[in-house]
């Protein structure tokens, strides 16, 4: 906790004094390792007493929320009364990877062995994942959202990601997100 609170001060003085207007985004959290990592972080940044006058060393939080769309929602004010909890007050939250792994997709012969569950879904949940988290993420008032990937990995058989298949045909997910971005600005 204090090693990552330190490389978080470090960087954000040089960042900001390389260039004063740079974003500095807390590195993006994988809630489900450590969930009481960010409200420890929060009270480690607090105790440092130059803290304050430096926006506690970050401009944006960011997170990786997977698999469930409402977690968009549900996550981000979590963040948020963590942030106002602490002190520190309002932040920018950044969704930096969303995505739902996509399984029985026919485009790709692997897949015809995994099976939809609860944290994956067919290509036809997975553009239905992409509007309603990024619909989730607007009401919460997330600044900005990542969709993790445009296309799957080329590691062979795992989980798959992409918004298109790596053959270049895009998955419905990508005329989601083509669709959300058009009219939830």
């Amino acid at each position: 906790m204090q090693g990552y609170a330190r490389l978080l001060k470090v960087a954000y003085l040089a960042a900001k004094a390389a260039d004063p207007d740079a974003t500095v985004v807390m590195g993006s959290m994988a809630y489900w390792f450590q969930n009481d990592f960010f409200p420890r972080l929060l009270a480690e940044l607090k105790r440092d007493t130059e803290a304050a006058a430096h926006e506690y060393y970050f401009d944006a939080t960011g997170w990786h929320w997977y698999s469930r769309a409402s977690l968009l929602y549900e996550r981000t004010l979590w963040v948020r009364e963590n942030l106002e909890s602490s002190g520190i007050g309002e932040k920018p939250v950044w969704i930096t990877e969303t995505n739902l792994p996509v399984c029985g997709d026919l485009g790709i012969a692997e897949q015809l062995r995994c099976d939809p569950g609860a944290h994956r879904g067919d290509v036809n949940n997975q553009a239905a994942f992409i509007l309603q988290a990024l619909a989730y993420a607007q009401a919460a008032g997330v600044e900005k959202v990542f969709v993790f990937q445009l296309f799957d990995d080329n590691l062979g058989p795992g989980e798959y990601f992409g918004l298109g298949r790596n053959s270049g045909v895009p998955r419905p997910a990508f005329k989601a997100l083509q669709l959300a971005t058009t009219y939830f600005r």
